[in-house]
């Protein structure tokens, strides 16, 4: 973009370069296991969609008006993970009978794996969904939770459970980060307990990852992996 383009535009205007955007996603690529996949928190900035679908990134979509978004640009939605706790029955309906369903739901707290459960088993069609661990705030699933769930595991005729979700600050010294990964740890110990038998997540996690950047209020593009779990 050149002077006279500027003046022709007038301010304020923002400018993303996508060529950077292609650079750095194929960078992050290169750094990772071949099965480990990004996923983009629209949330950062919306207007990337369409990019960051010609690229073949999955989305992780928080909000009835972000889902409207990846219709509007007709996202494929199996390349979608549905999170949040803004996700109430109508919201759920409108994706599973208008659109097909997604390719992943995650659970925010056991009522909204009941809901889940229930409107799956309702239209006898089976689900994949991520438990979201706490990290010490309001959002996700406690311990006490965890085993709720996973106790429950002969009454999932709707649900697969692929795995955990956590979202945490890069920082190991951050007392979040810590109680996050105590609870991803506790998670796996859980629905890997051979004397409980509760063998019910099929091996899969998705990590999103805050740097000091967002932090400061900078704009950062913020993504997850979204990666298998050897069991063995």
């Amino acid at each position: 973009m050149n002077e006279v383009e500027v003046r022709n535009i007038g301010t304020p205007f923002y400018v993303f370069d996508i060529d950077v955007l292609k650079k750095r996603i194929n960078y992050l690529k290169s750094m990772m296991p071949s099965n480990v996949e990004l996923c983009y928190a629209m949330k950062a900035n919306p207007f990337l969609v369409p990019v960051m679908s010609r690229l073949g990134m999955r989305f992780e979509v928080c909000s009835p008006g972000e889902f409207a978004i990846c219709e509007r640009e007709k996202v494929n939605m199996k390349d979608i993970v549905l999170s949040g706790v803004n996700k109430e029955r109508a919201d759920i309906e409108h994706v599973m009978d208008d659109c097909g369903g997604v390719g992943i739901y995650t659970v925010e707290s056991v009522r909204h794996f009941q809901l889940l459960a229930s409107m799956a088993e309702k239209r006898s069609t089976v689900i994949h969904v991520l438990l979201r661990v706490t990290s010490g705030n309001q959002f996700g699933i406690n311990e006490r939770q965890i085993y709720e769930i996973a106790d429950r595991k002969d009454e999932l005729k709707g649900i697969i459970i692929e795995g955990i979700q956590c979202q945490i600050r890069v920082d190991s010294a951050c007392a979040e980060s810590q109680q996050c990964c105590k609870m991803m740890h506790l998670t796996w110990l859980c629905c890997f307990d051979n004397q409980r038998n509760c063998g019910v997540l099929s091996g899969a996690y998705q990590i999103g990852f805050q740097c000091s950047h967002c932090q400061q209020g900078r704009n950062c593009q913020m993504f997850l992996v979204y990666a298998p779990v050897c069991q063995n």
